[in-house]
């Protein structure tokens, strides 16, 4: 586990962002947390602390996603969602709108069910988001997920359709995908 060292809320390992506030996690150590101390008044100026650590780049987001020509197309109208650590493709189509979550019961399966693939450990949601088709567009709503679903990076802000783009990266919770729109 990670302690985030700006909430002090923990993270599991691998996590490059604290899911509470956001602050950069990657370069620390698995048990790694921080102590900070009361201010204190100095007749001068303090010396820099040498010790501390610096967290190291983060690796390119082509790293993380993988080679793209090696993966199946989408069909035409349809909306995939490339699962990165698995390397698999998931496909909406024939509907206007799609329920992205994980398991939830007999009365309400989700239309691209996430528990199948990590989504419960992850953190996905069981109703996390939605995906929508509106006048040629694909919308991305939260849906109040308890982890939040981030749009390349920033944050979405639940009930706030974000207009999507082919390639765009989502993740849902910690569960990392790219939007890809069949031809």
């Amino acid at each position: 586990m990670i302690t985030c060292p700006s909430c002090r809320h923990t993270e599991l390992d691998g996590e490059l962002y604290c899911t509470t506030c956001g602050a950069q996690l990657w370069g620390l150590a698995a048990d790694a947390t921080v102590t900070i101390a009361p201010a204190r008044k100095f007749a001068t100026e303090p010396k820099p602390n040498t010790s501390a650590r610096t967290a190291p780049t983060p690796p390119p987001l082509e790293a993380l996603i993988g080679d793209a020509d090696r993966s199946l197309p989408v069909p035409p109208g349809a909306i995939g969602l490339r699962l990165i650590d698995a390397d698999t493709l998931l496909t909406l189509q024939g509907k206007d709108a799609y329920i992205i979550g994980r398991e939830a019961g007999a009365e309400s399966q989700p239309d691209a069910e996430l528990g199948a693939h990590g989504g419960r450990d992850l953190g996905v949601s069981r109703q996390h988001a939605r995906l929508s088709r509106l006048k040629g567009q694909v919308l991305l709503e939260d849906l109040g997920s308890a982890n939040g679903t981030w749009l390349n990076g920033e944050p979405v802000n639940a009930g706030t359709p974000m207009r999507l783009e082919n390639g765009d990266l989502v993740k849902f919770a910690r569960l990392l995908v790219r939007i890809e729109f069949g031809s």
